[in-house]
């Protein structure tokens, strides 16, 4: 079949407008909707808390910081789409989770590794709200464990047998009959003690602040007669001694002096006597 070349002329061009259409209509199919680069939408996240991010999106840290978990404890985040992340705490640190997320707004929840550690939900809310800045989100959490405590002994040296032997710790009375130990178990913290005197006896230590870190205390208390300082009785005995020497020894002398005045003298009536 021959064709004429005003008939080929004819279909190329209609060809070509059929091609041209489609390209500018996208093949009847519809433009993907893009995400901008402060968009919030995501999907579930995966596992190790980085979370999908859309690709150009603008990312902001966010620090969770928790309050007042003990040394050696695990705590965990769980944001919303993005997963877990978890930390122990230390002296050193452990203390924050962090995230690296876009604007938006996100469930929260947090957790430890054992149940003597709860979250405080009410203070903070289940929620927060990234804004085009870094974000620092406070954790509560509140502890419902046995306190530990530790004994603390206040020993007591230098009393008679059967003297009391008191001791005041934070308003409670420690009483015991010396020679003894007291003792008393106390958490973690600081307390005031006192340890009144058991007169004629003076305690070197009438109190003061004690504290008690994760381990037993004992505090040592002696006691002392109630002598002033450089006060001592045996040079005023030896004074006493030679001052009475002194007076036995005047009286004495005294004593002789009359006696041989007497002596010396004799009476009026044997010494007229004795005249011719």
């Amino acid at each position: 079949m021959a064709f004429r070349t005003g008939e080929v002329r004819g279909a190329t061009t209609v060809a070509l407008v059929v091609v041209v259409s489609l390209l500018i209509s996208g093949g009847g199919s519809e433009h993907p909707t893009a995400r901008g680069a402060d968009s919030s939408e995501g999907s579930a996240g995966a596992a190790d808390g980085t979370g999908p991010v859309s690709p150009g999106a603008t990312t902001y840290l966010v620090s969770f910081d928790e309050t007042p978990l003990a040394n050696g404890v695990t705590w965990f985040v769980n944001v919303t789409g993005f997963g877990n992340r978890s930390a122990s705490v230390t002296s050193g640190g452990g203390n924050v989770i962090e995230f690296e997320l876009p604007n938006g707004t996100y469930g929260f929840s947090a957790s430890t590794a054992g149940s003597d550690w709860t979250w405080d939900m009410s203070l903070t809310g289940p929620s927060f709200t990234v804004a085009g800045a870094a974000k620092e989100v406070p954790v509560y959490f509140q502890y419902h464990g046995v306190t530990p405590l530790y004994e603390v002994e206040f020993a007591e040296s230098g009393l008679p047998t059967g003297s009391n032997f008191i001791v005041l710790v934070d308003g409670r009375n420690l009483t015991g009959v010396a020679p003894t130990t007291l003792s008393i178990d106390l958490a973690n913290g600081s307390y005031s003690y006192s340890v009144p005197d058991e007169t004629p006896y003076i305690a070197n230590d009438s109190g003061g602040e004690l504290v008690v870190h994760g381990h037993s205390e004992t505090v040592a208390i002696s006691f002392s007669t109630s002598s002033p300082p450089g006060f001592s009785i045996l040079p005023w005995a030896e004074l006493a001694g030679a001052l009475g020497a002194v007076v036995a020894a005047i009286f004495v002398f005294r004593v002789f002096a009359r006696r041989r005045k007497r002596e010396g003298t004799g009476s009026p009536s044997e010494a007229g006597s004795s005249i011719p």
